[in-house]
């Protein structure tokens, strides 16, 4: 009987009823089944209740012998039908009823067994109850192969309703049970009494096959707990009960089963999970241990199989892994003992480049112990790669250069592992929590040399082109190590690049060649985003392969959507070196076999001019000589001069055709740029030539006359009354894109060497540009009627403004007034009626004003004013003629986002407009109701619009003496400008604020003004809008710095000196995402011009580092002689040195190195430092003092080197000062060795620096006796210093001649040359001769902006992120060619400096990992060995929660109180596989101090709640079914544990911490055993003690099963 039953009392009741056997017995349990079934009829609600009268049921209908009265009894009671069925119907979730569940089935058992011994005794066949409970439990497999299940079930314990349906796990359970009854039988362990009679199944064969085959049709859609519960318990009943059929089953199961990871290879662990539990579930059948056994299905030689395993090891899931590696080494296991040979070969299409010659997986016998120790060296690293710990697993990182080299090992005729195991291993890294598992791991994948290691040969392609391109994609991989210096190129980007080379090498066949590489591209550019750095390095890595024919033509569509729609949203300066790359490798990798020029020319039109492919820039010189080199050199037709030419001849008659539709789209704006684009890079290739006294015209194809069709077209525009508008549009594009793409990229050179092709289309434009012009008005008069005609708009206005902007070209004047004439008329009109066309009619004459308002501003026409005073005519500046609300017209089907843009080009022209006459007029101008009417369009526009308005703020601020009303239109403009700060407008928004508000005239207002308050308070406000968007501050500063340096203007310069010095100290610690642009951002800033985006783009613009910069070079440019300049440095210096003594106060944890405080301090101390020129007579001894006062406090070397070096550079020029020096030196006590240390150095240099002979000797006969003494120092580095600077200052001595020192300390020398004896002494002064600020730095000469800002933080071990380069100061500040303006120099004149190394205190890199590599040998790791590791682990729908095994070891711990111990217990017994743990109180699992220490382990094993004042009664019960009672506790008659036999059914008690086991409960014990000790203390901790008893139980059990299997 079930050992869960019922009351003690209750069961006993029962048992004697049973027993009876007189007359009255019969119809006593009749009687009694009658009022059960009653009861359970009526579906009670408490479940223990209904529990009690079922297994009291069950225990009568077992005691009966099957008698005809009996069985026609229980048929008219139908327990089947009205108790079982519906319990089972009502039953949903076996999670919250298995109790019921289990008793349900075992009462339906019991039941339909009567039934069958009476059908088979009466030879009846009418088996009405199993025929009923099989077509439930068949309908409800039915059902979900059907797909008609449910997706979600109730999940209470009853459902009322009537209809007689199982759900799918209540049907499953109900099967297992019919199923073990069979087993039981077959068994002989039937508890069922049927003597006399022979037992028969419940279930026959064809029954058994009906079942089987819809199990298998519905294995494929079940979730993980159905198919746990399927082939985990009912298939392996199946395949016992039938024996004979368990080899055509299995095949079956097997081909499911492949089906199955087939269809979820792809589903990223969706649902690949199940083919592992159906493997491990039949692990027994399909990887049998024992050699007899003869399975149908050799795994071991199935390609599918080992693909599974592969999938596995790199499975997210941990548990499929543990069940890939489980299904690994059982495998290899019984492979090994059973010395088997095995060739699991691929199956290879004839044609293909994949070698079929390397198995999957192989074994041979002659190689069994190369081959072994391959794979335990895999195992071991794969498994490792489960822990976390990085320490753990670097140890092993060396073996993975074990399995490449056996990779390619083919002394045994196959390479001893497939490359498709190293790809497994190498995606498993990739999924690894740390990013060092994942750089290590990516690091040695693309190290592998591929034309030794045979990946391609194998196949692995695949994974190239595919997983590893979506790998590549994390940015984190690419981050550069600390130990690599600022502005290299990252370890795995390196890697890329050669592993890209390799992969080259190794494909020797051309045509496999180009397919691998365009299926990488193909990769590269579809699928799913990238991040901006991942690609660039891989488009790096692209065009780093050797120049080859590799980009076909279908190559070429996925380099356009890669240059299209996989940058629309990277970053402007990335997105520019990414196209260069991209451009690069279409110049060395273009297949011109299979490719033309009218292939190429619409890529080459996708660069963007202003990012990447720009005239003038070394990229348009690469592919001018790459396009001139093709022509020559290429002997393919579609490469030839007379085809460009042919083709370029095409492309302008087919621009210049007839189009139906008037309108401009996209498609026509990338067809014209690729047409002038095409026509400058030939003419510049000199395929064609521009028109030149020195060419001859007859011989070659000019320039002017390929454009002769284009000027045609304008020129006869006016005059051909029938010629299309969109052949005329087609030729300004042409024109407007041709004037674009010859603008030079330094505007102030303007091209200083003569440019023939320059010179040519301008003079071919000119010749047609009346006429143009002429059109344009005639077109603008006409206006444009829709919003689709914007573009169109657009067009025109671009031209006129590119015309009329070019000198070369020249201007019509009169034509351009008559175009202002006419959109003046237009703006003046009365209208009464707003229509669609007249609003934009409005527009045009608006946009058309705001233009020609804009030429004049640039002083481009010759005669501003006459068009000045025709503008005045309108009225702009008459409040009532501002527009604040360009209406919509009625009855316009337009959406609101539509005619969002049509206002905003209205309103950006209008005040475009309004701010072009504030420039020229402003006399009768109201100031506070024009800037009301600003306030009220800030209030309705957005984005760029705003500019013009800010601009016309700042007009008027420039003539407002109203200090409040300036005050409120600063405030309404920056909160403006603050709204939009996420957006890319924001950085014009911002420096226009910058404009209006810092304007001259307002940074000259009083200190006291509430103006210069409030711009005080808006600096303040950058500088922390700065530490979250990198920039801000560089804006403002880099404006004032301008403004400073102009005439007398730095005397506005002392009201902002708080600002200043904040600006000194600014830069913040970055995340770490913004730390890696600003690194992949220098790394490209190193190529220079090489790299086009360098030229048209300043990638570090906004860098933090530029606000010292900015700071400095204003500092660099006092002067000493100045007084303003002296104040302002006093001023500077006051507040730098009072932050500097701050940062000294805050706690030490704070100023660690390289953090935050360590970097301000540094900071603070270098501009002290580039001020020190500045310091005078009158605050010499104010900074000394500061100086002493900080090296005192500071621990940090590369601050304490600032520092001497400004004591230094102090005392050479104030000579006074010595006696502070030696003051303090005799002031200093031991306890201050750094301070010591400090000065010592300081007088080392000093005495170098006297300018005459007499003062050197004064300074060392006044020193030496000051460091004698420090030379006995205790402090071991005080006594060095005072050492090496005495030897330093005795060889300058001697070098000097400096006679009256060395008779004065003749003695000296002999104690030096006996020092120099003791060779420990010597070494350890080499040492210190080797600081570079000891002995090569030089004070004076070293003195320079290098020096400070690069050389010494690279030789102090402050990170790169705070070296600032010489170049950066240049950069922003061309005055420094001038050098007598600066105070300081900018490059060090000595370069000694730069070959130092660092001092000897350099801090060691953190976060570095020191752990000893091991490629062999022992190591740490958690063992995990199969044979331990049982198949169902995991297969219980509830993952763990294993039922109650019979016979095992049970743990009792209800009576320790401290939930810690119970945790640790908890956890000991999931390891070591204990049966039960017993609980006191089972919501002490609950607690965090429980799970702190279980770490889920309650999760995993059978729990069982015992109150302690129930505690005898259950042992009493244990007892009975025969546990033995251990109690762990030293009694009079304990026995040693070592010497203590643990029976296999074995209940463990534990006792309370303080009182241990009470007295009753010994009493009920069979034995007691004790831990022996030979220490003081009394007793080890429970749970220690516990973990000690369990492991010893655990040992004896092995040992017994080890003996058993060698018998």
């Amino acid at each position: 009987m079930d050992s869960r039953k019922m009351a003690s009392s209750e069961s006993c009741l029962v048992q004697c009823i049973c027993s009876l056997t007189d007359g009255e017995a019969g119809r006593v349990k009749r009687s009694l089944i009658s009022q059960l079934c009653n009861t359970l009829r009526s579906l009670p609600e408490s479940t223990d209740t209904t529990i009690n009268n079922l297994l009291a049921l069950e225990m009568i209908i077992q005691c009966e012998d099957y008698s005809p009265n009996f069985v026609d009894f229980l048929k008219d009671e139908d327990i089947v039908g009205s108790i079982c069925i519906p319990y089972l119907c009502a039953l949903q979730s076996q999670k919250e009823s298995g109790p019921l569940l289990h008793t349900v089935c075992q009462l339906l058992v019991a039941c339909l067994t009567v039934e069958k011994v009476y059908c088979q005794k009466s030879q009846s066949c009418e088996n009405v109850g199993q025929t009923a409970v099989l077509k439930l439990c068949l309908q409800s497999l039915q059902r979900l192969s059907r797909l008609e299940q449910d997706a979600q079930e109730s999940h209470s314990s009853f459902n009322t309703s009537t209809t007689n349906s199982l759900s799918l796990t209540c049907g499953l359970d109900v099967l297992w049970y019919l199923l073990e009854s069979i087993q039981d039988f077959k068994d002989g362990n039937t508890q069922h009494n049927v003597t006399g009679a022979k037992m028969s199944v419940l279930i026959d064969s064809n029954q058994i096959q009906d079942i089987f085959s819809q199990l298998n049709r519905i294995v494929l859609k079940v979730d993980a707990a159905g198919l746990s519960k399927i082939v985990g318990s009912i298939i392996p009943k199946i395949l016992t009960v039938e024996k004979d059929l368990v080899g055509p089953r299995l095949e079956v199961l097997y081909s499911t089963i492949k089906t199955m990871h087939a269809s979820s290879k792809s589903d990223q662990d969706g649902r690949l999970d199940l083919s592992y539990i159906a493997l491990c579930a039949l692990a027994d059948y399909l990887l049998p241990v024992t050699a007899d056994s003869n399975p149908t299905i050799d795994l071991k030689t199935d390609i599918h199989f080992w693909s599974c395993l592969q999938c596995g090891i790199y499975s997210t899931d941990s548990l499929n892994r543990k069940r890939a590696m489980y299904l690994l080494k059982r495998a290899l296991d019984i492979t090994e003992k059973q010395a088997l040979d095995v060739n699991a070969a691929l199956n290879v299409n004839a044609g293909s480049n994949i070698s079929s010659k390397c198995p999957v997986f192989w074994w041979s016998q002659e190689w069994s112990k190369v081959i072994s120790a391959v794979w335990q060296d895999y195992i071991l690293l794969v498994e490792t790669l489960e822990e976390k710990q990085v320490h753990v697993i670097k140890p092993l990182m060396p073996r993975i250069q074990v399995l490449i080299r056996a990779s390619s090992n083919r002394e045994s005729g196959f390479p001893l592992l497939h490359t498709s195991w190293l790809v497994a291993v190498f995606q498993r890294t990739q999924h690894h929590d740390s990013m060092v598992i994942k750089r290590w791991g990516m690091e040695e994948l693309l190290q592998i040399d591929l034309s030794v290691c045979p990946m391609l040969e194998q196949g692995m392609g695949e994974f190239i082109c595919g997983p590893l391109v979506n790998l590549l994609k994390e940015p984190g991989l690419y981050a550069r190590p600390l130990e690599n210096a600022l502005g290299t190129i990252p370890p795995i980007a390196k890697c890329l690049q050669q592993f890209m080379q390799s992969c080259h090498r190794a494909l020797d066949v051309p045509t496999h060649k180009a397919e691998f590489f365009h299926e990488f591209l193909h990769s590269l550019a579809h699928g799913s985003s990238w991040a901006p750095a991942p690609l660039l390095f891989v488009c790096q890595a692209l065009a780093s392969i050797p120049r080859d024919f590799i980009w076909s033509l279908t190559s070429l569509a996925d380099l356009r959507n890669l240059l299209t729609n996989s940058l629309r949203t990277v970053d402007i300066y990335l997105r520019g070196a990414i196209q260069y790359f991209l451009a690069k490798s279409i110049m060395m990798h273009l297949d011109l076999t299979s490719v033309t020029i009218q292939d190429i020319a619409p890529l080459i039109a996708i660069l963007r001019a202003e990012e990447s492919l720009r005239r003038g820039t070394e990229l348009w010189s690469q592919f001018v000589q790459w396009l001139r080199n093709v022509t020559d050199s290429s002997t393919d037709a579609g490469w030839d001069k007379e085809y460009v030419l042919e083709y370029l001849e095409t492309l302008l008659a087919e621009c210049l055709k007839v189009k139906l539709d008037e309108g401009i789209d996209q498609a026509d704006i990338v067809e014209v740029t690729k047409i002038s684009r095409m026509l400058l890079l030939c003419a510049d290739a000199g395929i064609i030539q521009p028109k030149s006294p020195h060419v001859n015209q007859e011989d070659t194809v000019l320039l002017d006359g390929l454009l002769y069709p284009v000027v045609e077209t304008l020129n006869t525009i006016n005059s051909r009354a029938y010629m299309p508008i969109s052949k005329g549009h087609r030729a300004l594009q042409l024109v407007l894109c041709l004037l674009k793409e010859l603008e030079p990229l330094d505007h102030a050179a303007t091209f200083q060497r003569e440019d023939l092709i320059r010179t040519c289309v301008h003079g071919s434009i000119k010749m047609c540009s009346k006429e143009t012009l002429l059109f344009i008005q005639r077109r603008l008069e006409i206006g444009i009627s829709d919003v689709e005609s914007l573009r169109t708009l657009t067009l025109y206005l671009d031209v006129i403004s590119n015309l009329c902007g070019n000198d070369e070209i020249g201007v019509d004047i009169e034509c351009l007034a008559d175009t202002l004439t006419s959109a003046l008329s237009v703006l003046q009109r009365v209208v009464t009626q707003k229509t669609m066309a007249e609003q934009m009619q409005q527009l045009t004459a608006m946009k058309t004003l705001a233009t020609i308002c804009g030429l004049c501003a640039a002083d481009n026409l010759c005669q501003p004013k006459s068009l000045t005073a025709k503008i005045h005519v309108v009225g702009f500046l008459h409040p009532r003629k501002i527009v604040h609300c360009f209406e919509k017209p009625v009855n316009v089907n337009m959406s609101t986002i539509d005619w969002g843009r049509v206002v905003n080009q209205f309103m950006m022209g209008q005040w475009t407009c309004i701010r072009y006459l504030l420039q020229h007029d402003m006399s009768d101008i109201e100031e506070r109701v024009l800037l009301d009417h600003c306030f009220e369009a800030l209030n309705i526009l957005s984005g760029l619009p705003l500019v013009p308005v800010f601009k016309c703020i700042g007009q008027l601020l420039k003539v407002t003496s109203d200090e409040d009303l300036i005050v409120q239109a600063l405030d309404i403009v920056w909160r403006k400008t603050k709204e939009d700060m996420g957006k890319i407008v924001f950085w014009d928004l911002l420096s226009e604020f910058i404009s209006l508000a810092y304007q001259p005239k307002l940074l000259g207002l009083a200190h006291e003004s509430p103006v210069c308050s409030l711009l005080l308070q808006y600096a303040q406000e950058m500088i922390q809008l700065s530490e979250d968007k990198s920039g801000v501050a560089v804006v403002l500063l880099a404006h004032l710095c301008h403004y400073f340096r102009d005439g007398d203007n730095i005397q506005h310069a002392l009201k902002y000196t708080d600002f200043c010095v904040e600006a000194c100290m600014f830069g913040p610690i970055h995340k770490r995402n913004q730390r890696f642009y600003g690194e992949v951002a220098t790394y490209l800033e190193g190529f220079g011009k090489q790299l086009a985006v360098n030229e048209l783009i300043d990638g570090l613009s906004k860098d933090d580092s530029l606000l010292r910069v900015h700071m400095v070079n204003l500092l660099s440019k006092l002067d000493p002689l100045n007084d303003v300049h002296q104040k302002l440095s006093k001023q500077l210096l006051t507040i730098l040195m009072t932050n500097e003594l701050a940062l000294a106060k805050l706690k030490t944890y704070r100023n660690f190195q390289n953090s935050l405080t360590h970097r301000q301090k540094y900071r603070v101390v270098a501009a002290i430092l580039v001020l020190e020129p500045m310091v005078s007579q009158e605050n010499m001894q104010e900074v000394a003092d500061f100086a002493l006062e900080s090296l005192l406090a500071e621990n940090q070397p590369s601050v304490r080197c600032l520092i001497e070096w400004l004591l230094i550079r102090l005392i050479h020029r104030f000579s006074v000062l010595q006696a502070l020096i030696w003051q303090k030196i005799s002031e200093l006590a031991e306890k201050r060795p750094a301070m010591v240390c400090s000065l010592l150095c300081i007088v080392s240099h000093i005495g170098q620096l006297m300018d005459s002979r007499k003062q050197k000797e004064m300074f060392f006969t006044q020193a030496i006796p000051h460091i004698l003494p420090w030379c006995m120092s205790h402090h071991f580095n005080t006594r060095m210093y005072a050492q090496s600077a005495l030897t330093k200052m005795w060889q300058t001595c001697k070098e000097l001649d400096l006679q009256p020192v060395s008779e004065k300390y003749a003695l000296l020398e002999s104690c030096l040359e006996s020092s120099a004896e003791n060779s420990l002494i010597t070494k350890n002064i080499e040492k210190m001769q080797d600081s570079f600020f000891f002995f090569k730095f030089h004070p004076l000469r070293d003195y320079s902006l290098e020096t400070i800002f690069h050389t010494l933080p690279r030789l102090t071990g402050i990170t790169d992120d705070e070296w600032i380069l010489p170049t950066a100061f240049e950069k922003t500040d061309p005055s420094w060619s001038h050098i007598s303006e600066h105070s300081i120099r900018l490059y060090n004149p000595r370069d000694e400096l730069n070959h130092c190394e660092p001092g000897t205190w350099r801090i060691k890199i953190a976060g570095a990992v020191n752990d000893e590599e091991i490629p062999s040998g022992n190591v740490q790791k958690k063992i995990m060995p199969w044979r331990c590791t049982t198949p169902g682990d995991g297969l219980d729908e509830e993952y763990g929660q294993k039922k109650h095994r019979p016979g095992g070891l049970i743990l009792v711990a209800s009576l320790i109180d401290k939930i810690p111990n119970l945790g640790g217990l908890c956890r000991t017994c999931e390891i070591f596989g204990v049966s039960e743990f017993v609980l006191g109180n089972m919501k002490t699992t609950d607690a965090k101090s429980f799970q702190n220490l279980s770490v889920t382990a309650h999760k995993w094993i059978p729990l069982k709640e015992v109150p302690p004042y129930r505690l005898k009664v259950y042992l009493t019960e244990m007892k009975q079914q025969g546990y033995t009672l251990v109690g762990a506790e030293q009694t009079a008659n304990s026995c040693d544990l070592t010497k203590y036999d643990f029976p296999v059914q074995t209940l463990l008690v534990l006792g309370n911490e303080k009182e241990g086991i009470p007295v009753e409960i010994i009493q009920l014990l069979d034995a007691c055993v004790e831990i022996p000790q030979q220490g003081v203390i009394r007793s080890l901790n429970v749970h220690v003690s516990g973990a000690l008893l369990i492991w010893e139980y655990t040992r004896q059990q092995l040992l017994k099963i080890c003996a058993s299997n060698n018998t």
